[in-house]
């Protein structure tokens, strides 16, 4: 059978005897072609990685701060607990955990972040 060479997204060769409709080729996928469906999925999975980090670093925070007051003796209410790892905000978490280190209680970290 003697076909012309097809590259990716030309039709196909007719096999002898079809009369049916001419489908063009589906060239394979091969990463790095730089196409714009690659181009934006790569977009996309580095900005799912940078939230996933920052989020997966904010949980990491709130765990430290609750530590600290676990350690410390200091008890903390389910309420209080869910507030902590509600918060997104690392700058606050980093304001929680220093206050961690001198609270007597739960809400001295509360209020370190409503004088800033």
């Amino acid at each position: 059978m003697d076909t012309p060479d097809s590259g990716a997204g030309a039709p196909a060769a007719d096999p002898p005897g079809w009369s049916g409709p001419r489908k063009p080729v589906v060239g394979s996928y091969f990463p790095g072609r730089g196409t714009l469906v690659e181009h934006t999925f790569l977009q996309g999975k580095r900005v799912g990685l940078s939230e996933g980090k920052a989020e997966g670093k904010a949980e990491g925070k709130a765990e430290s701060v609750i530590r600290v007051l676990t350690a410390r003796g200091i008890d903390i209410s389910a309420r209080s607990l869910r507030h902590i790892h509600a918060c997104t905000d690392i700058t606050v978490l980093d304001l929680w955990l220093d206050a961690a280190l001198t609270a007597t209680q739960v809400d001295d970290l509360f209020t370190t972040t409503q004088k800033t």
